[in-house]
C-alpha cells in the first residue's frame, strides 16, 4: 500500500477530534473539564484524564500530576490525528491508554510508556505509520483490538509475560515487523492478528496457547516456520517435522508456513479440516495431497498458491468455501458430484483456468466466484442452479482502467443453459452471452402440429383416392353386371335368333334360308 493510500486510510478510519486551544486555569476543581496551553483534562475518580490536545504539537510530555491531581489515563481519541506529533513521553501515574488514544498520528516515531501503565486500549496506536519501535512495560496486562494495526514501520516488539491474549487485528498490516516475542503466559491469538505481516519469517508460539483463530496468520507471505516453545500439561497444538502447525488431536491443519521450502506436501491421515487460509500465499507449492478423511476446507485455505495447477478434491466436501482457490495456478477443475455450493470469490482471478465442470448437484454460485477467470470461454449450468451472485460469471477487470475495481463484460465468454434455467435469467440481467441448450418448445410444438396436419392431409388424400378407386371399381362392376344381366336376359327371352320363341309356328327351311341370306348377304 502506498504512503498516500495509507494516509487516506488512517485519516478516514480515525474519529475526528475537536482540539481546544483555549487555556483555562487548573485551579477550578469544580469544573468538569479544564485546560492548560497544550492539553484538556476532565476529572475522574482519583485524578484526571486527558481528553484533548492542541493542534500543532510536535512533542509532548505527559505530566505526572496536574496541580494536585494525578494523570491516570489518556482518554478516547485524545491525540487522534495529531499529524505533526513526533514524540511522546509518559511518566508517573498513567494507567490506561484508552481507545484510539494516538490513532492516526502518522508522524509519531518515539513513545516512552511509564512503568505504571496497565492496559493499552483498542486501536491506541492504530495507523501510527512512522512508529518503528516501542517498549511495552512489564506492568501491562491487556491489549485492545487493532492496538498496533497499521504500524507499517514497526520492525520489532516484545510483549511482557503479563499479557495472556493477542487480540483481533492486533498487528494487522504491520508489514515491516520482523521480530516479535510473544509472552510465555499467552493463551489465545485472535482473528486476523497477524494479517499481512510480510516481514515475519519465524514465530515462536508458547505451548500454553489453547486457542488460535483460524484467521490469525492470513497472508504472512514470508513465514518459513512456526515452533512451539515451553511445555504444557495438555498441549492443544503441535508442529510436525516440517514446521506445519496442527491441533494436537490431529483433527485440523492450522497453518502451513507460506515461505516453507518444497513443492509438495501431504496432509496427515485422519485430518478432517483445513483451517481458513492455512496454505494461503504458499507460492512454491505445486501439489497438496489431502486424505479422504477431510470434510471441511476453510475459507481461502489455498488462496494465493500460484504454483498449484492441479487439485484432487476430497470426497466428503459439499461446499467450496469463499476464496478457497482465489489467485491460484489451477488450469482445469472438475467439481465433484455432491458439491452444492460454490462460495463468493472461490476461483477469483484464476487466470490460468481454462475449463471447469459444474455438476448437477450445484445449486448456488456466489458473488464473483469466477470473476476475471479470463481463460474460461464457456460454461454450462443445469436447471438446478437457482442462485448466481453478482459478477459471478462472464466478467473481468477492465484492462484499460487504473482502478482495479473497474468491471467489464468478458466478451469471449458464453454461458449455456436451458430456456427455463436461472442461467438464462442471469444472462438476461447482465448481458452475458447465452446459448440455449434445450429445443424451443413452441417451435417443437409447431413442427409436431405441422407434421400431424401434413400426415392427416396425406391420409385424407389416400383415403379419398382409395374411395374413388373403390367407387370406380364398383361402378365398373355394376356396369359389367348390368351388361351380363342384359345379355343373359336376351338369351333367356329370345333364344336362338334363328328360332322363334313361339314353337307353335316354326319356320320352314325356305324361310330360314331367306333370313340368313338377308342377314349375311356376302356369305
Amino acid at each position: 500500500m502506498s504512503t498516500l493510500r495509507r494516509l487516506a486510510a488512517c485519516l478516514s478510519a480515525a474519529l475526528p477530534v475537536i482540539c481546544l486551544c483555549a487555556a483555562v486555569p487548573v485551579s477550578a476543581d469544580t469544573q468538569e473539564t479544564f485546560s492548560d496551553s497544550d492539553l484538556t483534562y476532565e476529572f475522574v475518580e482519583g485524578g484526571v484524564r486527558i481528553v484533548d490536545a492542541a493542534e500543532g504539537l510536535v512533542t509532548i510530555n505527559i505530566p505526572n500530576k496536574v496541580g494536585e491531581y494525578p494523570v491516570l489515563s489518556i482518554g478516547e481519541y485524545a491525540f487522534s490525528d495529531c499529524l505533526s506529533l513526533r514524540s511522546v513521553t509518559v511518566s508517573g501515574h498513567l494507567k490506561t491508554l484508552e481507545t484510539g488514544a494516538f490513532s492516526g498520528c502518522i508522524s509519531l516515531e518515539e513513545v516512552a510508556l511509564g512503568d505504571s501503565l496497565e492496559s493499552i486500549g483498542d486501536g491506541a496506536f492504530y495507523y501510527c505509520g512512522s512508529l518503528k519501535s516501542l517498549t511495552v512495560p512489564d506492568t501491562v496486562t491487556a491489549l485492545g483490538a487493532h492496538v498496533f494495526a497499521g504500524c507499517f514501520s514497526l520492525t520489532a516488539l516484545e510483549l511482557p509475560d503479563g499479557i495472556t491474549a493477542i487480540p483481533d487485528y492486533a498487528f494487522y498490516y504491520d508489514d515491516a515487523l520482523e521480530t516479535l516475542k510473544l509472552p510465555q503466559n499467552l493463551t489465545s491469538i485472535g482473528s486476523m492478528a497477524f494479517v499481512r505481516c510480510d516481514a515475519l519469517r519465524t514465530l515462536e508460539i508458547p505451548a500454553a496457547v489453547t486457542d488460535i483463530s483460524g484467521y490469525a496468520f492470513v497472508s504472512c507471505s514470508n513465514l518459513e516456520a512456526v515452533t512451539l516453545t515451553g511445555t504444557a500439561a495438555q498441549p492443544v497444538y503441535e508442529t510436525d517435522e516440517n514446521g506445519v502447525l496442527y491441533r494436537a488431536d490431529g483433527s485440523t491443519l492450522m497453518l502451513y508456513p507460506a515461505a516453507k521450502e518444497g513443492t509438495s506436501y501431504t496432509v496427515k491421515n485422519g485430518v478432517t479440516a483445513i483451517s481458513p487460509y492455512a496454505f494461503s500465499g504458499a507460492a512454491s507449492l505445486k501439489e497438496i495431497r489431502l486424505p479422504d478423511s477431510i470434510t471441511e476446507l476453510g475459507e481461502g485455505a489455498f488462496s494465493g498458491c500460484k504454483s498449484l495447477s492441479q487439485f484432487a478434491f476430497p470426497k466428503g466436501i459439499t461446499v467450496i468455501a469463499g476464496t478457497l482457490f482465489a489467485e491460484t495456478g489451477l488450469t482445469s477443475f472438475a467439481i465433484p458430484e455432491g458439491v452444492t455450493e460454490i462460495g463468493d470469490y472461490a476461483f477469483y482471478r484464476c487466470t490460468g483456468l481454462t475449463s471447469v465442470r459444474i455438476p448437477d448437484s450445484v445449486t448456488k454460485i456466489g458473488t464473483a466466484a469466477f470473476f476475471h477467470c479470463t481463460g474460461i470461454h464457456e460454461m454450462t449450468l443445469s436447471d438446478n442452479v437457482t442462485e448466481i451472485g453478482e459478477h459471478a460469471l462472464g466478467f473481468r477487470m477492465d484492462p484499460n482502467a487504473s482502478d482495479e475495481q473497474s468491471v467489464v463484460l468478458q466478451e469471449d465468454f458464453l454461458l449455456r443453459g436451458s430456456s427455463k434455467s436461472h442461467a438464462r435469467v442471469y444472462a438476461n440481467n447482465t448481458d452475458v452471452a447465452f446459448k440455449q441448450t434445450d429445443i424451443n418448445r413452441t417451435l417443437v410444438f409447431g413442427i409436431v402440429m405441422g407434421a400431424v396436419l401434413l400426415a392427416a392431409a396425406v391420409l385424407f388424400f389416400l383415403v379419398m383416392r382409395g374411395r374413388r378407386a373403390e367407387a370406380k371399381e364398383a361402378e365398373a362392376a355394376r356396369a359389367e353386371a348390368q351388361a351380363d344381366a342384359q345379355y343373359s336376359g336376351i338369351l333367356e327371352d329370345d333364344g336362338d335368333p334363328y328360332e322363334r320363341s313361339d314353337t307353335s309356328t316354326a319356320l320352314s327351311g325356305a324361310e330360314r334360308e331367306k333370313l340368313e341370306e338377308e342377314a349375311f348377304p356376302n356369305d
